[in-house]
């Protein structure tokens, strides 16, 4: 596995130049709740990406070692809660990662039809040495803000998503299968 270097000091946000273009690269009018979440998720998953990809880790794959670090034992299902992902995506997920021997997986001894998970040492290992780096990306994404805005957004989103939480889960809103047209 790649080494990362020591995690980089939260910057400030780089400025942009008239020279580098516009200044905003949100249109006017787009500065709506959903469509800048969808941005933010972007930018996100950018500094993100730069830590999992080394370690050819999906985003799926970094967030089920994080909760396994946290809570060790779960079984798959609370796994996908978790991670608002359906059973299948869960499923392909920790079999990758069992098979590179990151996680340990077996019968639950209270449900056989379940299975527990655990990090195993390397695993464990992985999950801790990209820690600081993921905290240091957090810290990277919110350094326009000022401390008191990073607590309040934070504040703020966990509001909105508990609020709603219901609309939170795997295929919500997603379109039924459109019928295909015969061909002509």
């Amino acid at each position: 596995m790649n080494k990362l270097p020591r995690p980089a000091e939260p910057t400030k946000a780089p400025q942009v130049t008239a020279a580098a273009g516009p200044r905003s690269i949100i249109a006017p009018g787009h500065n709506v709740l959903g469509f800048l979440a969808h941005k933010l998720n972007q930018v996100c998953l950018g500094f993100h990406a730069e830590i999992w990809d080394p370690e050819d880790l999906s985003r799926v794959e970094y967030a089920t070692l994080t909760n396994l670090h946290a809570a060790p034992g779960i079984d798959q299902q609370t796994l996908a809660d978790r991670l608002s992902v359906d059973k299948a995506t869960t499923s392909q997920a920790v079999e990758r990662l069992v098979r590179r021997g990151l996680v340990n997986r077996q019968p639950d001894a209270a449900n056989r039809r379940a299975n527990v998970l655990h990090l195993t040492a390397e695993g464990r290992e992985l999950r801790e040495r990209l820690g600081p780096h993921a905290r240091a990306a957090n810290q990277r994404i919110m350094a326009p803000l000022a401390p008191e805005e990073r607590e309040k957004l934070i504040e703020f989103m966990t509001r909105i998503v508990e609020a709603h939480g219901s609309y939170a889960r795997p295929g919500h809103n997603r379109r039924p299968p459109r019928p295909r047209k015969p061909p002509a």
